[in-house]
């Protein structure tokens, strides 16, 4: 008994030498964050700008289920450029309270910046400058890396554990575009517009692929080769779904910058494990985010046929 009182006079008395610790959060400086992406083809592009929040914020849901606690930048210029002498200023498309119902994918969102004539070329080296009302200037580069289309979709029965159904695991298969060099490649289930605007449920659903153990030539590859940040259940399919699936190359930078995004997830926060840290982004002035070019591959196919 007289173990048990020193023991819990001595847990006060710790207790109540704590000190609050202010993290002053209020006075850290918001940063910019872009996200752009430029493909192989006519457009429109996108690049969206918003603003980190230097402090706490709870996160809100809106009916959609999309999650977004940025501050979004609407003053900025954007230019965007390529290394064959291609230029044009991109366009707000404003925020609105009101929203046309059959039309309000970005204004519901804001801070997205479009071109109108700008056309992607794969093997181009593409250039974006940004600058804000403040008169801070952002630079940003990424090379274009050609793509083969996909010539088909198989799929692969993976047995089931005792009680549960099989799996369907899609199997791309194409021919690598430079049997000479280290492709890679970001994988999608989504079409890029949702993966824009972000929707929870699709945020995630992508994987990252190199070609470095793929056998030369025409290539069957499964996707759960690729590494995400989600477990084996985002490509889990079932006879007669209807499967999308995109394919976007990947410059040395890009590829590392997912990786990177990838290695955060698998930290668990143990002692031995490296502190959480902001991925290798391309945007220069101390921004945040990634300016990718990619050209992309689509196909559909449905599993059983």
């Amino acid at each position: 008994m007289k173990n048990i009182f020193i023991y819990g006079s001595a847990l006060l008395f710790f207790l109540g030498c704590v000190e609050p610790f202010d993290l002053e959060l209020d006075k850290v400086k918001a940063r910019l964050v872009v996200q752009g992406l430029i493909e192989n083809n006519a457009g429109p592009h996108y690049i969206r700008l918003t603003k980190s929040n230097p402090g706490l914020k709870v996160f809100e849901n809106n009916d959609s289920g999309y999650i977004d606690n940025f501050n979004i930048v609407e003053d900025a210029t954007v230019i965007i450029t390529d290394d064959f002498g291609q230029t044009e200023t991109l366009e707000l498309i404003p925020k609105k309270d009101e929203l046309d119902p059959y039309d309000n994918t970005f204004q519901e969102f804001g801070g997205f910046y479009k071109t109108s004539n700008f056309i992607g070329v794969e093997g181009r080296t593409y250039s974006i400058k940004i600058t804000t009302i403040e008169g801070e200037i952002y630079t940003a580069s990424d090379h274009m890396h050609p793509i083969s289309k996909i010539d088909s979709i198989k799929f692969q029965r993976v047995m089931g554990d005792i009680g549960k159904d099989d799996d369907y695991v899609p199997m791309l298969y194409f021919k690598d575009p430079q049997e000479n060099e280290e492709n890679r490649y970001l994988v999608q289930l989504e079409k890029e517009e949702y993966m824009k605007i972000g929707y929870v449920g699709d945020l995630w659903e992508f994987a990252i692929l190199s070609d470095k153990y793929f056998q030369p030539g025409k290539t069957g590859v499964s996707i759960d080769n690729g590494v995400g940040p989600r477990d084996w259940s985002w490509y889990r399919t079932w006879p007669g779904d209807l499967v999308y699936i995109r394919m976007n190359s990947l410059s040395d930078q890009s590829y590392n910058y997912y990786k990177f995004l990838l290695e955060q997830f698998q930290q668990d926060g143990g002692a031995y494990k490296p502190s959480p840290a902001s991925p290798p982004t391309n945007i220069s002035n101390g921004g945040l985010g990634f300016f990718r070019a990619s050209a992309v591959a689509e196909a559909e196919a449905i599993v059983g046929e």
